[in-house]
């Protein structure tokens, strides 16, 4: 190990390197106080597990690695994605706030990071700057989820102990109401508020039991943002869960905003990383040999895990920082139109209704999905997920896309054609494959071989709640064209 990059309650958070790959790796040690009670020993225990659990389901740009469990003595070692970054808590310590054009791509970065985990069934219930890091290339990372639950599990601990952090903590929670995504939504509204005020939305004398008083029962903090970021923060801290803004509609707010931060917003605040507190050595008693230190009992996967056996560990507060050095998964290029990931789209059902008036992204069509490959690219745009390369017999299914009663006649395709000597085109269908046809998309190459959206008219207006099924046909079964998204307009 090379040194310490946090530590917290529950132990310590270690850089090192995996031996075995070599590749630089944190490392989350459980280490508890020899007093603590067995009941608590367990729950603690449960928690790195439940962060590891959810870890594992999600593989996303915005979220940090699992690489491995490992146990020793009983106690479980979480290894993870070495992220090369500063938390947005230290940053904001510094530089209080961020203007407008970097919190759009803040904000872009946890939404997309929300979506994924609100997608396979997990809450976060801690979204705040101490658990957000940021890195070069536009990097946004959604780290710590070891207060994270299913949906169907409990929002108290087992002792009964309301967890989040006070500050950030929706009203609904706060008063321990039901575990639902939309409490991350007001906590993800809460950090942007004070990312952009330079300040908590709920000031208090520290008390925390004030700070949640005033959640509960006082008014909507007001800030003094307008355009996008205005209009995210306050259709997020909405106290009625119900009535908060989708994620899907905050990336579509920021997404122009972001833009304008160029490809390296954070670039300036990079500076301010710490390099990690290196193990300092302690001699043994003067009659007494070296011992070596155990080895780490590793799970199946093929992780080796070496630890300093006069390692000294502190005990604080948790920590969600895995700072100092990317690792794992393919590097952003920061080129644009260069290729810098690629994993199988998932499987699963989307937490939430989609609006067809937002993007429907093609990584979030979920079901039924025959795309290939879900694949990221970094350019002047940030990252860009989309599904390619399509060819002859791909398709997506998007599930519960909600019209409602505003009728759409229209629909759109960001695309881009990978083999301009093909012609083909994308159908749209109700239901699935062999449903009512509502639209044919024509895939052309012309204006030029990149990203551009086709809008077609709707075969008949569509409203109510719909399962619109995606397939494209060419003229052979080779890659033809990348989808990013489709939207629909009335």
């Amino acid at each position: 190990m090379e040194g310490t990059i946090g530590h917290g309650a529950m132990g310590q958070v270690w850089a090192g390197t995996d031996e075995l790959l070599h590749r630089p790796v944190a490392v989350k040690e459980l280490r508890l106080s020899p007093g603590l009670a067995e009941e608590h020993a367990a729950e603690m225990r449960e928690r790195a597990l439940r962060e590891a659990r959810a870890m594992a389901a999600l593989n996303h740009p915005n979220t940090v690695l699992l690489y491995d469990v490992a146990r020793e003595n009983d106690q479980p070692f979480v290894v993870m994605e070495l992220v090369h970054g500063l938390s947005l808590a230290k940053l904001l310590n510094k530089h209080r706030s961020l203007p407008p054009a970097k919190l759009a791509v803040l904000a872009d970065g946890v939404a997309a990071a929300l979506q994924a985990a609100h997608q396979v069934g997990i809450v976060h219930r801690d979204v705040k700057p101490g658990n957000v890091l940021l890195g070069a290339d536009r990097q946004v990372k959604l780290a710590d989820f070891g207060m994270s639950r299913s949906t169907a599990e409990s929002t108290l601990t087992r002792s009964g102990v309301l967890v989040g952090t006070p500050a950030y903590l929706a009203p609904e929670i706060a008063i321990g109401g039901e575990l639902g995504a939309n409490a991350d939504l007001w906590s993800f509204g809460a950090m942007l508020f004070a990312a952009a005020e330079g300040r908590l939305p709920y000031e208090s004398t520290g008390d925390p039991l004030i700070t949640i008083s005033s959640i509960v029962h006082g008014p909507v903090p007001q800030h003094q943002q307008a355009g996008p970021i205005g209009e995210v923060i306050s259709g997020l801290m909405v106290k009625d869960p119900a009535r908060r803004m989708p994620l899907l509609e905050v990336r579509r707010r920021v997404h122009d905003l972001a833009r304008q931060a160029g490809e390296h917003p954070f670039e300036e605040y990079l500076r301010d990383i710490e390099p990690p507190r290196p193990i300092a050595p302690t001699a043994p008693p003067p009659d007494q040999p070296t011992a070596p230190a155990p080895p780490a009992k590793r799970s199946k996967t093929r992780t080796t895990i070496v630890l300093g056996a006069t390692a000294v560990l502190a005990i604080g507060a948790a920590t969600g920082g895995f700072l100092l050095g990317r690792a794992g998964g393919p590097e952003p290029s920061g080129v644009p139109g260069r290729e810098s990931t690629s994993v199988q789209l998932p499987d699963g059902t989307p937490a939430a209704d989609d609006s067809p008036f937002g993007v429907l992204e093609a990584e979030r069509a979920t079901s039924g999905s025959k795309a290939g490959q879900l694949r990221t690219e970094y350019g002047d745009r940030g990252p860009v997920q989309f599904a390619g390369s399509m060819e002859d017999g791909s398709s997506l299914t998007f599930d519960n896309v909600e019209f409602g009663s505003a009728t759409a006649s229209q629909v759109s395709a960001r695309l881009r054609v990978v083999n301009g000597e093909l012609k083909g085109k994308i159908e749209l269908r109700l239901g699935g494959p062999s449903g009512e046809l509502i639209a044919k998309i024509p895939v052309v190459p012309k204006n030029g071989d990149g990203w551009k959206v086709v809008p077609v008219d709707l075969l008949r207006p569509l409203s109510g709640k719909r399962t619109v099924h995606l397939s494209v046909i060419a003229d052979g079964p080779v890659p033809f064209v990348d989808l990013d998204w489709v939207r629909f307009h009335r």
